[in-house]
């Protein structure tokens, strides 16, 4: 009963906010926020992109470095 409780509050804060939206041609703006791109990027695109080139790079380079320390120990076994 508690999930259908929640759930019912969840659609009518649903509706609630469907009723509340601006008629189609009343001026909007205000419910838009814009924040350009850090400097140094064309745009939002280029820079999630971005970060997300470091994140692998920061990934794959922990990778390389256990690579060599495995054969190390590969060949010290031998």
């Amino acid at each position: 009963e508690e999930t259908l409780e929640g759930m019912r509050q969840n659609i009518m804060a649903i509706e609630d906010a469907i009723r509340n939206l601006p008629a189609p041609g009343e001026d909007s703006t205000d419910l838009i926020v814009y924040e350009p791109a850090e400097k140094g990027y064309k745009d939002w695109n280029e820079q999630l992109l971005a970060k997300i080139r470091l994140q692998e790079s920061v990934h794959e380079e922990p990778a390389r470095r256990e690579e060599p320390e495995q054969e190390r120990q590969a060949r010290f076994h031998r």
